[in-house]
Parts: structure tokens; sequence; C-alpha cells
């Protein structure tokens, strides 16, 4: 299971910032979305949908789901998407990277996986 949408607009943060949700599995979270200077909160999902679709194409080994200054950062690898949640700005974080299981003291980095099929899943639904 994978989905990133935005929550309804009356369910608010508590700086009255639009909420978003990311499934992947069994693992959900809420989280507050701040749009880019000049971008609407509709483009932001959009935005998400676009990346996706990107990486289902093989465009491209990773992509940057933004929603403030951090993103859901999705990796490709064969037939499984690992996400990792990291800073990142616009504008500023120009290139993803390679993905990384560990940082540099040796400790493992939060990440989850789900299926290529599944991210596919969920955009055919939206």
């Amino acid at each position: 299971m994978f989905a990133i949408e935005l929550l309804p607009p009356n369910r608010r943060g508590g700086d009255g910032e639009r909420l978003g949700q990311i499934t992947v599995g069994r693992f959900r979270e809420i989280f507050g979305c701040y749009p880019a200077r000049g971008q609407s909160i509709r483009s932001m999902a959009a935005s998400w949908r676009s990346e996706l679709r990107r990486l289902i194409r093989g465009a491209c080994l990773g992509v940057a789901l933004v929603k403030g200054a951090s993103a859901w950062i999705v990796y490709r690898a064969g037939k499984r998407c690992y996400i990792q949640e990291r800073y990142f700005l616009p504008g500023v974080s120009r290139e993803i990277g390679l993905r990384q299981t560990h940082d540099d003291d040796g400790n493992r980095i939060s990440e989850w996986s789900t299926t290529v099929s599944d991210v596919e899943g969920f955009l055919t639904r939206t």
C-alpha cells in the first residue's frame, strides 16, 4: 500500500497549515504542507503525482516529494521503492543523490519500502 495526499481543508495543523498524509504499508504519518513561494497547495500535490510518474516510467532513480523544508525521497530499486524523509529545499537541494542506508556514523537510516506496483496503483486511483 502506498499513498500520499492532502487531507481535507478543514483539517489543519497547529499553525493553520494544510496537512498531508503518507502511507507506506502499515506506516502512516500526517505532516504539515508548506508550499514554496508562489506555489499553491494544489500544485504541490500535483507535483507529488508528477514526480512519482517520472519514477515509475524509469526516468530517474529517485524523486523528492517536497513538503516544505523537508521531503519524502522515493528511491526506485528494481521492483521496489524505498522512502526516506530528509531535509530538502527546492532550488537549493538540486540533487537527490544515491540512496544511503547508513549515516556517516554507521547508524541505519529510517526508511519504509513498498513496491513499484503499489505506487502505480496509487497513481491510477488519483
